[in-house]
């Protein structure tokens, strides 16, 4: 059977499109009498990483395959469907199987301007934690980086990351565990557009 914290840690599918640093400076943001005006419609004006985000806002259908290090590999079916939050934000809600189990989580993809980063939190229905990712995007190419910590097979904590490339009806979700010359492919995510 899959230990559900590793499997957890690394499924994340709210690919809005991960983030790279925005066009508003955190200076944008700074609130003086004779810039509000111009603050205030900046702040208020969606980055180019918004706009990247929200190209994923849709129906998918694909395929999830997983190798984990001492598991038996395994691959089912997936389905998610990604809303907008406003301008700023998606919200993505998965589901597919893990070792007979159904699995279903839910994502929120944020774009943070004054930082420039991309936070996606992750919460799903076999785990107690909610994960924290940080990364970033290059909107021309639509590749998209994130990394955070979660615990591996053993219960120690290891380092996680996932690569997403994006096509303008498909994308490719590439994930990660460990670090260095240790670091191996755990698992894919390919899909599809349907709507």
């Amino acid at each position: 059977m899959f230990d559900a914290r590793t499997i957890t840690a690394l499924v994340l599918v709210a690919f809005g499109g991960a983030v790279a640093a925005s066009s508003l400076s955190p200076a944008t943001f700074q609130h003086g009498a004779s810039q509000e005006s111009d603050t205030e419609d900046a702040f208020q004006r969606p980055a180019p990483e918004h706009v990247e985000m929200l190209k994923a806002v849709g129906e998918w259908e694909g395929l999830l395959t997983w190798s984990f290090p001492g598991m038996p590999s395994g691959e089912s079916r997936a389905t998610e469907t990604i809303r907008a939050l406003g301008p700023y934000h998606t919200v993505a809600s998965f589901q597919s199987q893990f070792g007979g189990a159904p699995y279903e989580g839910l994502g929120v993809m944020s774009f943070d301007p004054a930082t420039g980063e991309l936070m996606n939190t992750w919460s799903d229905s076999m785990t107690p934690a909610t994960l924290l990712m940080r990364g970033t995007l290059d909107v021309e190419s639509r590749v998209g980086r994130l990394s955070w910590v979660a615990r591996g097979p053993d219960g120690a904590l290891v380092p996680h990351r996932n690569v997403t490339t994006h096509g303008k009806d498909a994308y490719e979700s590439i994930f990660y565990m460990g670090e260095g010359a240790d670091e191996v492919e755990v698992m894919t995510i390919s899909m599809k557009r349907v709507k």
